[in-house]
């Protein structure tokens, strides 16, 4: 298993309780303003109590920027393909949180800030498009902060919604780094 510690050390936390995760124990990471908690499959449970870190100081000799995560919600009910993202992205300094579904996803968005949403079309419970349309009625702050991801990119009535609502969408199989770099740019 491999991490990215520098959000660990950037907020000032220890990762020396790292090593002793198994698999069937639980890791909590307590940052100075920020509590992280994640089993060790990768998935960030629901006990979190923020999603976005409140802004930070510009520590000392870190130069002029300061070091700032980006909070990505990845919808897909395809769970090896969300957690292969989940960790792609959390490699790419992103913190990232997953639903399997597009009710579970509503929940999140309810309770957590995210700079920008990847998220399937076709899903059990609550479609893509579906779920789009409600979390844009909670938050108008993500309407443009979509990526669809989809192997049904020619189905007319979801070509139709790609298309009418202007969103951006990666046709399945994509290239991660296509799919990083439109993570980049909305997150801005």
């Amino acid at each position: 298993m491999s991490a990215n510690f520098d959000p660990i050390w950037v907020y000032g936390g220890d990762f020396q309780k790292l090593a002793k995760c198994t698999e069937v124990e639980p890791m909590t990471i307590l940052l100075e303003k920020l509590l992280w908690h994640r089993d060790c499959s990768g998935l960030l449970s629901d006990s979190s109590r923020a999603m976005k870190p409140p802004p930070q100081p510009e520590p000392d000799g870190f130069g002029e920027k300061a070091f700032e995560l980006k909070a990505i919600l990845v919808v897909d009910d395809d769970q090896q393909l969300a957690s292969a993202l989940q960790w792609i992205l959390a490699d790419a300094n992103f913190l990232v949180d997953v639903a399997f579904d597009g009710e579970e996803a509503i929940l999140k968005v309810k309770a957590h800030e995210y700079d920008a949403v990847i998220c399937d079309l076709k899903m059990p419970k609550l479609r893509g498009d579906e779920f789009y349309l409600k979390a844009r009625k909670l938050r108008p702050e993500l309407s443009d902060r979509f990526i669809f991801i989809t192997g049904y990119a020619t189905d007319p009535v979801l070509r139709t919604f790609l298309v009418d609502n202007e969103v951006k969408f990666l046709v399945k199989p994509f290239p991660i780094k296509g799919l990083i770099s439109c993570v980049e740019e909305l997150s801005r």
